[in-house]
């Protein structure tokens, strides 16, 4: 059945005009650095702030709260875990660790799975919404995600940091120590957290099988970053990460052997950057390598059974920034990429490899102080299905009379065929097109009561064509015809005065695929409401109420796959600290508090109720 739009349209571009607002620098909208509200694609900013204030433990946590975006997680932490914005499939969100792209080429459809990524050594996270090709090339139909890490400050002088332990429960406890400090001519971060729970079962009732356990969830996590600066406008970086877990899974029959996943994943980041022509010209030249093994023990009928997946890709690109003409930056870059798969399992093995060669020009312009934007092209040149060009225009106009923002964006982008769907065996298919696609979104906000009050409201619509599938007659991916996305973000915040602020988010998104369906695991309706209140200057307390709306889901294990209906949810997770002094803290926290019982996926059950507490000592 088809839905109207709501008549109450409070919505977000994730930039509301305010004097905060106004110094945040953002970089994935445009590749610049770019003051917020200058940036016309929709974009939310989780800061560090944010992840202490409500003591986020997992990337995926804090992205629930991100209007446009809905998170599917198979159980609690550490559990297979999805992601879509706007409506689109979960391999049309680019996901990025300082501009290294992290998308793992393994998966049937190149999906990223977000159950790994922790917070402790991220500095913020941007999410832009709507296609994001122009700059980013394959996988950006959806959006981007850009995970930026902790970096070194000579703040602090040479040593500084902190050192956390925490607890609560399922027998859940954490340890991490964060090292930074620098002087004037190069910095460095150094941090290490290990998480280690028993669990909860990650089956619905219905779905549990004897004997009926906990699965529990291991990850270490070893991050680093090093940035040197021999003279004056020369600079380079050198960071890495490195991620050791063991996820647990419920048996699919009664004895059989318990699953486990063992994952391993990396990545390393080079960069160099000089600004030359008494720096009207700025040249980066960058090089990453990125690579993830998951090696899988499950029950194939009742016997054990392995599979060996090994992700590898390789990125070298030059980017050139021009600033030569007045109100005008001008960007050109070339970029080479390298995707490699190889699989095994007791069955049949498999090695596959894509290139992909880019070039992309881009005109970010500013007239007459409240006019701005980006226009830009890219052709990328892939060695399994040919070449793609797309483009997108971008501007955003501001009424500093009013304190109105009013901006707009339009784009194509596409999504290449993984090498899975291209080239498995048994189910692909080596004449795929590339999936391609169409963006638009329109959009206001406004400031109110000397900019206490904000709200506004951003309209979307995305057209996507040779959508793949699998087809359950042949076995064989194909494409598909047409498939539309289309909806509003909302938000309204309100901050009563310096101690407590509230904010409403809301996303209604309507979908249908070429059969007139609507997509599965997308809710026509998500919303949250953020309260945070500090009473004292060493009080610090938040809530956060999050709605999930019903939508459509395939059967646990149907064969032939059979259509259903989830119930929608609410939960409340609540969070807690107190600043002893200038040195000691204790947290707390509070998931699910009421103990909704509900399934975030199909046959699978969500986070129960869990109480966790920790001390933080500054270094």
């Amino acid at each position: 059945m088809k839905s109207t739009i709501p008549l109450l349209l409070l919505a977000t571009s994730g930039a509301a005009i305010s004097a905060e607002d106004e110094t945040v620098i953002v970089i994935t909208a445009t590749g610049n650095e770019t003051p917020l509200v200058e940036t016309a694609p929709s974009t939310t900013v989780i800061t560090r702030n944010d992840i202490e204030r409500h003591q986020y433990q997992t990337v995926a946590e804090a992205l629930r709260q991100v209007p446009g975006v809905h998170v599917a997680r198979n159980g609690g932490i550490g559990q297979p875990t999805s992601l879509f914005i706007r409506g689109t499939n979960s391999n049309h969100v680019l996901v990025m660790i300082d501009g290294v792209k992290i998308n793992d080429t393994t998966t049937p459809n190149g999906a990223f799975d977000f159950s790994n990524l922790m917070t402790d050594a991220i500095e913020r996270i941007e999410v832009v919404r709507g296609p994001q090709s122009t700059l980013y090339g394959s996988d950006a139909i959806g959006g981007v995600i850009n995970i930026i890490t902790r970096k070194g400050s000579t703040a602090g002088g040479p040593v500084s940091g902190s050192i956390e332990l925490a607890g609560g429960s399922h027998n859940t406890f954490k340890e991490a120590v964060t090292l930074y400090g620098g002087n004037q001519k190069a910095t460095y971060m150094l941090s290490l957290a290990n998480i280690n729970t028993d669990g909860e079962t990650v089956s619905a009732p219905d779905y549990q099988f004897s004997p009926v356990d906990d699965d529990g969830y291991r990850n270490t996590t070893l991050t680093a970053s090093t940035e040197f600066h021999p003279v004056e406008n020369l600079k380079f970086e050198l960071s890495g990460q490195y991620i050791d877990s063991n996820t647990k899974f419920d048996a699919s029959a009664d004895e059989s052997p318990i699953p486990e996943t063992d994952l391993e994943s990396w990545f390393i980041h080079t960069a160099a950057e000089a600004r030359l022509l008494d720096g009207e010209w700025s040249s980066r030249l960058v090089f990453n390598r990125s690579s993830t093994t998951r090696d899988t023990l499950y029950d194939f009928f009742g016997l054990p059974s392995s599979t060996y997946f090994d992700s590898k890709r390789n990125e070298a690109e030059w980017r050139n920034d021009f600033y030569f003409l007045d109100n005008h930056t001008l960007t050109a870059g070339f970029k080479w990429e390298q995707e490699d798969a190889i699989t095994s399992s007791d069955y049949s093995a498999s090695d596959h490899q894509a290139t992909t060669r880019s070039l992309y020009l881009q005109d970010q312009f500013s007239f007459f102080g409240n006019l701005f934007g980006t226009i830009g092209v890219r052709h990328d040149d892939h060695t399994g299905f040919g070449g793609e060009t797309t483009w997108r225009i971008a501007p955003v106009y501001l009424i500093e009379q009013s304190n109105t923002r009013i901006k707009a964006s339009y784009g194509t982008a596409f999504n290449a065929p993984s090498l899975f769907q291209l080239y498995d065996e048994f189910s692909g298919n080596p004449d795929l097109d590339a999936e391609k696609s169409r963006g638009a979104e329109i959009g206001i906000d406004q400031q109110l009561l000397d900019n206490r009050l904000s709200l506004g409201a951003t309209l979307f619509y995305n057209k996507m064509d040779n959508l793949i599938d699998f087809n359950n007659t042949t076995f064989k991916y194909f494409n598909v015809s047409d498939v539309t996305t289309k909806g509003v973000e909302s938000f309204v915040s309100y901050r009563v005065n310096d101690a407590f602020d509230a904010r409403l988010d809301y996303t209604w998104t309507d979908t249908e695929d070429s059969e007139g369906e609507p997509l599965l695991r997308r809710p026509e309706n998500e919303a949250s409401l953020t309260l945070n209140y500090n009473p004292t200057e060493k009080i610090s307390l938040s809530g956060i109420l999050h709605y999930v709306g019903s939508r459509d889901d395939t059967i646990r294990g149907s064969f032939p796959v059979t259509r259903t209906t989830l119930g929608g949810y609410t939960t409340i997770d609540l969070a807690a600290s107190y600043q002893f002094n200038d040195r000691w803290q204790v947290e707390g926290k509070i998931i699910n508090l009421t103990d909704k019982e509900y399934q975030p996926v199909h046959g699978y059950a969500g986070a129960g109720f869990g109480a966790f507490i920790g001390i933080k000592v500054k270094i």
